[in-house]
């Protein structure tokens, strides 16, 4: 009976090893678990402070690039605007500059039929002879279309 008694407590102390052992791998296997968690959440945490970073780096970029945009739309707007004053006082230079340039044309004209190879008698000397009493002719253009009209530039006004 001692023999069976020892066997018997020799069973009763490998169940309570292997309970303690259970018990300590219970406990490793719950502070791991634990420890995964905490690392899995810090990651997620750091993972979604990389993405609030990333997108506000992203907004700033946004914004910056509206900026500049804006700024050229303006510069731009604000061109168009100095290149048309410029063009309109260039042209009222022109204009002004121009007024006293414009030299005055009359059209001429006389009764002449079509088939008459003289004009009606008008050629460009005797037309440059007549109109030449009213001031310096700059120019005369009789018409090889049209019989019996022309065109006649004066060097003044006055002269017209």
């Amino acid at each position: 009976q001692a023999a069976y008694d020892r066997v018997r407590r020799a069973k009763k102390e490998a169940a309570a090893r292997t309970q303690k052992l259970d018990e300590k791998r219970k406990k490793v296997k719950l502070d791991l678990e634990a420890r995964e968690r905490e690392a899995q959440s810090q990651e997620n945490e750091e993972e979604e402070i990389r993405i609030t970073r990333s997108l506000e780096e992203e907004i700033i970029r946004l914004r910056e690039e509206g900026s500049r945009q804006l700024e050229e739309q303006q510069r731009l707007v604000r061109e168009q605007i100095r290149r048309e004053r410029e063009q309109h006082s260039r042209g009222k230079q022109e204009r002004n500059g121009a007024e006293g340039k414009i030299t005055p044309k009359l059209k001429l004209r006389w009764k002449c039929r079509k088939e008459d190879e003289t004009g009606g008698g008008y050629s460009k000397d005797v037309l440059l002879q007549i109109l030449q009493k009213y001031g310096d002719v700059l120019n005369l253009l009789i018409s090889s279309r049209k019989t019996g009209s022309a065109v006649v530039e004066f060097a003044t006004v006055k002269a017209a």
